[in-house]
């Protein structure tokens, strides 16, 4: 690996760039995403499933790059349509997630 790769697999976190652990890098990840959840959604929204909230979450990686596809998401998750709405505007709102729309070119 060189300097310059490093980086770029370590989030972008001084202390990853220090330890070049990515056992480390995926623990801070996932306590940091924890956190974010436990205090920002519920100081910030109206939801009190936050449980589901975070399974929504660990979910979304899986679908990146794909239609997003909210039916598969709220049978996976048990909940309503909706509920994974809902869910989906607030982690936007937060700046958690973004969502990007497909671009076709048009015909001449």
């Amino acid at each position: 690996m060189t300097y310059v790769s490093k980086p770029m697999n370590s989030a972008h976190f001084p202390s990853f760039l220090l330890k070049g652990d990515t056992a480390f890098s995926n623990m801070w990840h996932q306590d940091y995403l924890t956190l974010y959840l436990r205090e920002e959604i519920r100081d910030l929204t109206r939801i009190s499933d936050i449980d589901g909230v975070e399974t929504l979450v660990s979910l979304l990686p899986k679908c990146m790059g794909s239609i997003l596809s909210i039916n598969n998401l709220k049978e996976n998750l048990q909940v309503s349509h909706g509920t994974v709405s809902a869910w989906l505007d607030s982690l936007t709102k937060l700046y958690l997630i973004c969502f990007f729309t497909a671009m076709a070119e048009k015909d001449s």
